[in-house]
């Protein structure tokens, strides 16, 4: 099943998270919105990091922190928690 979820910062940025979550395992995972990484690869690697962790939030957010922490000074116009918070919203989605 794919989910998404949006958050938008304060001043207009905006992030969004989709998972294509199977049997409890995220299997997929796409990040856009208005932002940019330098370099690009390590954005990529980062999403790639994400997928096949366990649904429950705790996990996610974690790997998310850990992952994103070395990119921290490298990610433009969002940050950490809007990537979370779009990520509880699309695992919200899951329990409708």
């Amino acid at each position: 099943m794919i989910v998404c979820g949006e958050k938008k910062r304060p001043g207009g940025k905006l992030v969004k998270v989709c998972l294509n979550v199977e049997d409890g395992i995220v299997k997929g995972v796409l990040i856009t919105g208005d932002f940019f990484v330098d370099p690009g690869e390590e954005f990529e690697k980062i999403i790639e990091r994400l997928e096949r962790i366990e649904v429950p939030i705790e996990y996610i957010e974690e790997e998310i922190r850990n992952a994103f922490m070395e990119l921290n000074d490298r990610i433009f116009g969002i940050g950490i928690e809007e990537i979370i918070e779009a990520t509880r919203k699309a695992l919200n989605e899951l329990n409708k």
